[in-house]
């Protein structure tokens, strides 16, 4: 199985993710390809949010996501997986995350690329601050912690 993972600074181009999946190598058979990306909310509970911080540790980060990858790998028949993710400062409406999918049949795809989704969420070493807006535009700092959501989601797959 192909795959890729890369973390960056810059905006995503999700051009990047599709041609990756759709490019032919002569020993896949894809006749699926799905592409989950998770986008920037504007607001949570505590109001309007000027912009998030995402901070990881590169080694320990890529390795993490090559195991996780693995995971999806033995559960699901799948022939290339990407994921890309954003670290810095990141604005509403911004993609933090795609993870992409190619196999032979859209069951292992979307079941795979969900897999994958729910361990980046629980497992990968990413910190995230969001900056929150106020009048004085020097808005209050919060470290952003695992929702339990994000646990339960995770243990579906054990």
């Amino acid at each position: 199985m192909k795959q890729k993972i890369i973390i960056q600074q810059e905006k995503i181009d999700m051009a990047q993710a599709y041609e990756f999946l759709q490019a032919q190598t002569g020993d896949d058979n894809n006749g699926a390809l799905v592409v989950f990306s998770g986008v920037m909310r504007g607001r949570n509970e505590h109001g309007a949010i000027k912009k998030i911080t995402m901070e990881h540790y590169d080694k320990m980060t890529e390795t993490t996501i090559a195991e996780i990858i693995a995971a999806a790998q033995e559960k699901f028949l799948i022939n290339k997986t990407i994921v890309l993710h954003r670290v810095g400062d990141i604005l509403p409406h911004d993609t933090i995350v795609v993870v992409g999918v190619a196999a032979t049949h859209r069951y292992d795809a979307f079941r795979a690329a969900e897999m994958v989704m729910d361990y980046l969420k629980s497992d990968a070493p990413f910190w995230k601050k969001e900056i929150m807006v106020d009048d004085n535009n020097d808005g209050d700092e919060l470290w952003v912690a695992q929702k339990p959501t994000d646990q339960v989601a995770r243990k579906k797959w054990q």
